[in-house]
């Protein structure tokens, strides 16, 4: 008999590459084995592509206050954010509500999708006795915000999931040897990301087109690379464009250096797109220039699914995903003029880009592929039910 798997997913906030696991992942799941049911709060675009992957739907009422919380904006006031949202929790009707619809159900597993519904899984369904499971999609530093982050995922589920060795190693080790926290690598869809035609690639231009996908804010390194670009117009190298796909805080200010810098004329900013396939079909080049920290970099692993070869700062979870040298390069983080120089190499070096792309795409289809991820978590799944029935 198929076990019931019940979603918990907030929904307000705009999808990142996390959620966009999770919605793959849900359509996935084996249906024999897995029934899956959604709980949530806010309808969306990214609701709506789990709704429909789910057999059953109920959405709930949550505070506007409660909804809009996101850890990472504000960090020092994290403690403080946390038990307010918790006090507004417990006083409202938001946890007896969630957990009568997952009993119900005869929900065998809670999977929560987001901060908020750790926070409700923590005040119903453990009480309950259900089991709990999700991502962390955080890498968890030694401060405030990271440590809040820590107590919230490991007080909250029964079984955390790191998509990368980075997240996992942030934990405690003692989580890990418990087998608390399990380290199940992200995947994408290797047959929906796969090399353009030949030929295929910007038809309409005969420009080396870079691009560089992700939420515009600090980290992403968008302002090193934009440094790195004029570096390559003083150089000589016109035939060149930088596409940014993505929005954030800090947009408006990194148009106005590609001002400064006298290279508005060669960067577009495209804005949020939610599929980016055929955009990475029209590039040659994927950036990543990750200044702090980088969990994951679900955009590299598209891209060399889809035959390209990717820079990317040495940090974090992009450094376990691009081999320096095979699949792309590995540059150290903030470093224009090193980001301009491997940029440069693979302007000047067609058969490079190519071999890489070729590497870039064997290594996404062995390691980082749905398939390979969906197997890890349905074994989780199975694995965590059995053990509480034991």
């Amino acid at each position: 008999m198929p076990y019931n798997v019940t979603f918990l997913v907030n929904g307000t906030k705009p999808p990142r590459g996390g959620e966009m696991i999770l919605a793959r992942t849900v359509e996935r799941l084996d249906r024999s084995r897995f029934v899956p049911r959604l709980i949530f709060a806010t309808e969306t675009p990214f609701v709506s592509r789990i709704r429909s992957a789910c057999v059953e739907s109920r959405r709930f009422k949550l505070d506007a206050e409660v909804a809009e919380l996101y850890l990472r904006d504000r960090p020092w006031r994290t403690p403080l954010r946390t038990a307010t949202v918790a006090s507004r929790l417990l006083w409202s009707r938001t946890v007896p509500s969630v957990s009568a619809i997952a009993g119900s159900w005869k929900t065998n597993i809670l999977f929560c999708g987001d901060n908020v519904s750790k926070l409700i899984a923590a005040m119903g369904a453990r009480r309950s006795g259900t089991p709990t499971i999700g991502w962390c999609h955080d890498v968890l530093h030694r401060n405030l915000l990271g440590l809040t982050l820590q107590a919230l995922n490991l007080g909250s589920l029964d079984r955390v999931i790191a998509g990368s060795r980075t997240v996992a190693d942030s934990f405690p080790r003692r989580s890990v040897r418990s087998g608390k926290v399990v380290l199940i690598p992200y995947g994408i869809d290797t047959n929906d990301f796969t090399p353009a035609a030949e030929g295929a690639t910007l038809q309409e231009s005969p420009e080396f087109v870079v691009g560089i996908v992700g939420v515009l804010d600090e980290n992403r390194g968008h302002r090193v690379l934009l440094h790195a670009l004029a570096d390559l117009q003083a150089d000589g190298r016109d035939a060149i464009q930088l596409w940014v796909i993505g929005t954030g805080p800090e947009e408006a200010k990194l148009k106005r250096l590609a001002v400064e810098l006298n290279i508005a004329h060669r960067v577009r900013f495209l804005g949020y797109l939610p599929e980016v396939r055929e955009v990475l079909g029209r590039i040659q080049l994927l950036v990543m220039p990750t200044v702090h920290f980088e969990s994951f970099g679900i955009a590299a692993v598209e891209a060399m699914a889809m035959g390209l070869p990717v820079v990317a700062s040495q940090l974090g979870g992009l450094a376990e995903i691009v081999e320096d040298g095979r699949t792309g390069f590995l540059v150290k983080p903030g470093e224009a003029v090193e980001l301009a120089g491997a940029i440069r190499r693979l302007m000047d070096s067609p058969d490079i880009r190519a071999r890489m792309g070729q590497a870039g795409r064997r290594r996404a289809v062995e390691h980082f592929s749905l398939d390979l991820a969906t197997a890890g978590l349905e074994g989780l799944l199975q694995d965590l039910v059995e053990s509480k029935r034991s």
